[in-house]
């Protein structure tokens, strides 16, 4: 009897240092697109949303712009610092040749960094106001995986922007909310 009773705590023994051993399933989130991939495909499905022919996001003419440090504090409301240990890859898909006041921006965070915390640094401080005069009506972001996305723009730009991030990432994404704590353009000061 105590032969089949060691017999037994030697299996179990056995059974759980090989599933400790095993490797851990990743359960980060990601996707698998690059950010500029990613940034496409958000600007193209956001644009499938927007109705409006004369003013909405497929009349706009932009570009895909890589943020630098020296442009972070505004755009992202990071230090550079803060961009040097946070951010793997930035981009912006902005306005061509005018000072209209709408931006969306794909943030690839480095691993290893709290991504709830570094999204809510990045929407929460970025400049409205980077824009000239004009200032966004709404901005609002999201994160995923290891991606921080944000929209600075008229309210169904930026609804049409998290629209389109979340069907990419099947809902799953967190939305952060920015209070609009700022005038929405020059003249209403």
């Amino acid at each position: 009897m105590k032969k089949i009773i060691n017999i037994v705590i030697i299996t179990l023994c056995l059974l759980g240092v090989l599933t400790g051993c095993q490797k851990k399933n990743n359960t980060t989130n990601s996707l698998n697109e690059t950010p500029s991939e990613l940034l496409s495909k958000i600007v193209s499905k956001a644009s499938e949303y927007d109705k409006d022919e004369e003013y909405g996001l497929a009349t706009i003419e932009v570009e895909e712009h890589k943020i630098t440090k020296e442009e972070t504090e505004d755009v992202l409301g990071l230090s550079e610092k803060d961009f040097s240990k946070y951010v793997d890859t930035a981009l912006e898909s902005k306005v061509v040749n005018s000072w209209v006041n709408h931006s969306i921006v794909v943030v690839k965070i480095k691993d290893g960094q709290d991504i709830k915390e570094v999204a809510e640094k990045i929407v929460k401080n970025t400049s409205p106001s980077r824009f000239g005069c004009l200032k966004a009506s709404k901005i609002e972001g999201a994160y995923y995986g290891n991606y921080v996305i944000y929209a600075a723009s008229d309210e169904t730009i930026v609804d049409n922007v998290i629209k389109a991030f979340k069907e990419i990432t099947n809902n799953k994404q967190t939305i952060i909310t920015r209070e609009n704590n700022w005038d929405t353009n020059f003249f209403d000061e």
